[in-house]
């Protein structure tokens, strides 16, 4: 099966592979190696632990979204924050995600 990057414009498509993938829930809560993923691909992308809007921007252009999309998933993981001082912390990025029901389709290699 081939699978397509940037839906209207492909720029490239690479083979799926079949091997073994880091399962990302079980039991209905997310497994430690899942934690620990999103944790460093939120380090890559925060300051000191929180992430600025500037920095979520960052986050989402390289996911590949364009800038409609983009404007869509920042305006929605800020709802998060709920203390409304502009930062996201782990626990919220990951309850984003968790909530979006991300978790549940798809898997890391």
């Amino acid at each position: 099966m081939k699978i397509k990057y940037f839906k209207e414009n492909p720029l490239f498509e690479i083979e799926e592979i079949n091997y073994p993938r880091l399962l990302l829930i079980k039991d209905n809560k997310l497994t430690n190696k899942a934690i620990n993923t999103f944790k460093k691909i939120f380090d890559l992308f925060s300051k000191n632990g929180e992430m600025k809007r500037e920095q979520s921007i960052n986050y989402f252009q390289n996911c590949g979204y364009d800038e409609s999309e983009i404007n869509k998933r920042i305006d929605d993981l800020f709802l998060y924050d709920k203390d409304k001082d502009g930062l996201i912390l782990f626990e919220v990025f990951i309850k984003f995600y968790y909530d979006l029901g991300i978790f549940k389709k798809i898997r890391i290699k």
